[in-house]
């Protein structure tokens, strides 16, 4: 969405703290790469569980 409607608008807004909420809030998480495991790390506070 962001490369539609920019970062800045705020449909992109919502979706990212959508994203981060619910995805804190998940039991489970999959990354298909490490990068994205990382990038959720460091950008969302999502830390995988064992």
């Amino acid at each position: 969405m962001s490369l539609t409607h920019g970062e800045s608008h705020p449909i992109v807004q919502i979706a990212k703290w959508y994203e981060k909420l619910f995805g804190r809030l998940s039991d489970y998480n999959f990354c298909v790469t490490n990068a994205m495991k990382e990038d959720l790390q460091i950008n969302s506070n999502i830390k995988k569980r064992h």
